[in-house]
């Protein structure tokens, strides 16, 4: 971890989900003034209060932030999945805590939180490419996935059943429920380090990779 400190896990979720609501509210209310569709805005993802705000707290919490398997004792959620928290158990109660390369991207502008030029795209050029070189190196069976997907995408293969084949090729021992929710958030993920573009027709959204996509 960065430093010695780490803090009790479900009082910082707690204090974490609030935030994330006032944020998704403000972003919603960003999109919207801009004519951004949900799925392309900055608040995709975020808790908001015209949802039912608290599942959609409990979502953000466990998916995007951090969560435990209590029967595994397994950590689960984005930020340990990515390398980026670390869990341990401390007297008892499990805490959470950033790693070197948490701290390090923390560091890093960020459009939406620090209102740069750049506001209306969720990662700043920096932060992607952060998280590329750091995923390549520490997290690789998502670089793999993710070459997998943009190879695909590339030949022109975006049905999602498809992509879920090839998924599924590598990864065997996971069940279609899992191939289909890593999916779904891969394209998601590709799209905000800018390696897949969106490109709509009318109700049908497609992706196209874009050139640090095809680079990759």
């Amino acid at each position: 971890t960065t430093g010695k400190e780490t803090v009790e896990l479900h009082s910082f979720l707690d204090k974490v989900g609030e935030y994330a609501l006032r944020m998704g509210d403000r972003l919603a209310e960003q999109d919207r003034a801009s004519g951004r569709r949900r799925e392309e805005g900055c608040a995709a993802g975020f808790p908001t209060s015209s949802r039912d705000a608290g599942k959609s707290k409990d979502r953000y919490r466990n998916l995007f932030v951090a969560s435990v398997r209590s029967k595994e004792r397994r950590a689960d959620g984005a930020l340990p999945f990515l390398k980026l928290s670390v869990l341990r158990e401390v007297r008892g109660e499990v805490h959470i805590g950033l790693t070197s390369a948490g701290g390090e991207f923390a560091r890093i502008s960020n459009p939406v939180i620090d209102g740069t030029p750049e506001h209306d795209v969720a990662l700043s050029i920096d932060e992607r490419n952060f998280l590329i070189e750091h995923v390549r190196r520490w997290v690789p069976g998502e670089y793999k996935a993710a070459q997998l997907v943009l190879a695909a995408v590339n030949e022109g293969i975006t049905d999602r059943s498809a992509l879920n084949e090839i998924l599924a090729a590598e990864w065997d021992s996971w069940s279609a429920d899992q191939v289909n929710s890593w999916r779904s958030g891969l394209l998601s993920r590709l799209s905000e380090l800018g390696l897949l573009e969106r490109v709509r027709d009318g109700r049908t959204l497609e992706y196209r990779v874009s050139r640090s996509g095809r680079k990759l």
